[in-house]
């Protein structure tokens, strides 16, 4: 049985958890080991905050092995051989997100089967100065990660797969269908026509914790102004609002105006909604592909952190419009309400290359099995 090590730098939540699936190649011909190596790079005091919004937030995988120092992982990988096979969650084509140069070095003495995975990539800008400061930069961590000869990328879409050959030219690239989309039917859990807004926590943000940010400085106002804004969109849709929830954080009393709140059954109420409302959740991604209207909410609560690099990255992704919640119109619900003709190149651009076919899963086993044994 093929041995293959999950290596996760940071803490690891249900829901990346059930994104990645371990457990399947477990019990799908590997003998999976989850490595958390997050005591290493984070502090106790901020993973206990982390998952903290939840008391059934942490993930444990197969085999599920904590470790707390350096020498105990290079103790540990002393036991690899050279069919090891190694997910690697630190770097993708972009950034280099911890050093970790101590751990590639000794994982290549055993083995060079070291497979970066990434399934969410960075949008190309409009802007020509900044495309020339992301190619910098991708010229930058190719020179960086020059030593870091990895055997195979993981990754999905066009856009993968062209930063993946800028940064890793020696590495051949898998392409499988990003399993952050939900690529299959699903049961309609709702016998009525609806809108869908994609809740997001805005009082306490796991990753704020990590990186010392703030995402929201107003949430009882901004709970005001989403209500109100709902209140207007039904109207003017003659429909009803349903909240999804992701079941990152379960509220006491329903924030949204009593509206119906339904946790874990996002992608459901995407696939079966008329319309879909949100921030940046990378839920919204969903919407591209079950070709629903979609509508980024801003709000005069959010920080900079939350603008830029939530809901401004999405938007740059699905070429959905953005607007304040305090501004919606019923002339902007008409223009917006309604699919992009370019949905399909979104699709293969970011998350599902035309030639890809099987499911994330069978498309990384079957690889395996006839590249790296």
């Amino acid at each position: 049985m093929p041995e293959l090590i999950f290596l996760r730098f940071g803490p690891t939540s249900k829901i990346i958890g059930k994104i990645y699936d371990p457990w399947w190649f477990n019990e799908n011909g590997f003998k999976v080991k989850f490595w958390d190596l997050s005591n290493i790079f984070y502090n106790k005091e901020k993973l206990t905050k982390f998952y903290s919004i939840s008391k059934d937030y942490k993930f444990n995988g197969p085999r599920h092995k904590i470790f707390f120092t350096k020498s105990d992982v290079i103790n540990e990988i002393k036991n690899f051989n050279s069919d090891t096979i190694c997910f690697y969650f630190n770097r993708d084509p972009f950034i280099n997100y911890k050093d970790d140069g101590w751990l590639y070095n000794n994982i290549l003495k055993y083995t060079k089967k070291i497979l970066p995975l990434e399934f969410e990539n960075i949008p190309t800008d409009e802007n020509i100065l900044k495309r020339i400061k992301f190619n910098l930069n991708l010229y930058k961590t190719k020179f960086l990660s020059r030593k870091f000869k990895i055997d195979t990328f993981i990754g999905c879409g066009k856009l993968g797969r062209k930063y993946s050959s800028k940064v890793y030219p020696y590495a051949k690239f898998l392409s499988v269908p990003c399993p952050l989309i939900n690529w299959s039917k699903l049961p309609n859990i709702e016998d009525r026509k609806y809108n869908v807004f994609i809740d997001e926590n805005i009082i306490f943000y796991p990753d704020s914790v990590l990186f010392n940010t703030k995402f929201n400085i107003d949430p009882v106002g901004y709970y005001k102004r989403i209500n109100y804004m709902l209140d207007k969109i039904e109207k003017w849709s003659n429909k009803p609002t349903i909240i999804a929830a992701s079941g990152k954080y379960y509220y006491e009393k329903n924030p949204y105006s009593g509206r119906k709140l339904i946790y874990h059954k996002t992608y459901n109420l995407i696939q079966h909604s008329s319309l879909v409302l949100g921030h940046g959740s990378s839920a919204l991604y969903q919407g591209i592909v079950d070709n629903k209207p979609i509508i980024h909410i801003d709000d005069e609560s959010f920080t900079n952190e939350q603008r830029i690099g939530t809901i401004k990255f999405c938007s740059k992704i699905t070429g959905r419009a953005i607007i304040f919640a305090k501004d919606i119109s019923e002339s902007f619900l008409e223009k917006e309400n309604k699919i992009n003709d370019n949905y399909k190149n979104i699709v293969n651009n970011y998350f599902m290359e035309e030639n890809v076919k099987k499911n994330y899963h069978e498309t990384i086993k079957d690889y395996l099995i006839k590249n790296l044994q």
